[in-house]
């Protein structure tokens, strides 16, 4: 009995089934139907058009997306609250030689640059009373000439120095006083104390003697620092 193809159902007579010419010529029509089916290459190595499908309406039209995004960028209306943030200017800074008081007219926001002390100023407030301006610290390392008075020395060999520009977070240093400011004596006190930093809150430092306690005032130079 004859059996058929899973794919094209082409018969296939058994072994003891006489030759059929019929069912070779159906075998064949099927074979040629479906090898029409196949797209043929041409001698440019491109399939014909006919065989292509048609994407006219899945795609846009070659430049619509551009043309869409320039007709958005040049909208008035497109992210209208971006192009009024963008147009607006920052207050043209104030120069001057002196800190601004109350009395010195500016917007908020607005800069003032005293040029000699070398400071920046931001007004923070603007009424009827007067205007607010805040010196901006972040930055700018800060000078202290101080001395460390031998009896302020604790027990524990600990010192604290309160300095309004000192943070938990400023990096401080300990330098001998500048400008010749310290003798022989106290130059070996300080070196051989061996201070180094230790608890640091806002507005104060305690400094540890390594070495020995001081038993002599030692003038000395923190320079606090903002940059770190």
């Amino acid at each position: 009995m004859a059996t058929y193809t899973t794919n094209y159902n082409l018969k296939k007579p058994a072994d003891s089934d006489f030759i059929n010419i019929a069912d070779l010529n159906g075998n064949a029509d099927i074979i040629d139907e479906e090898l029409k089916k196949r797209p043929v290459v041409g001698s440019d190595g491109k399939l014909p058009n006919n065989l292509l499908p048609d994407l006219s309406n899945t795609y846009e039209k070659k430049g619509a997306a551009g043309t869409a995004v320039s007709a958005h960028n040049t909208s008035t209306n497109a992210h209208n609250d971006i192009r009024i943030e963008l147009d607006k200017k920052a207050p043209v800074p104030i120069i001057g030689t002196t800190p601004p008081t109350t009395s010195t007219v500016g917007v908020v926001g607005q800069q003032y640059i005293d040029t000699a002390a070398k400071l920046v100023y931001h007004c923070t407030a603007a009424a009827g009373t007067g205007y607010t301006w805040e010196v901006y610290s972040a930055g700018r390392s800060s000078k202290v000439n101080l001395t460390l008075y031998a009896s302020s020395w604790s027990t524990e060999k600990k010192y604290t120095v309160n300095n309004a520009n000192i943070t938990a977070t400023s990096a401080v240093e300990l330098l001998p006083r500048e400008n010749n400011g310290i003798t022989q004596a106290q130059m070996e006190a300080l070196s051989g104390a061996m201070i180094v930093g230790g608890t640091q809150a806002a507005g104060s430092i305690q400094l540890v003697a390594l070495g020995d306690k001081p038993t002599m005032d030692i003038p000395v130079t923190l320079i606090i620092r903002r940059d770190l």
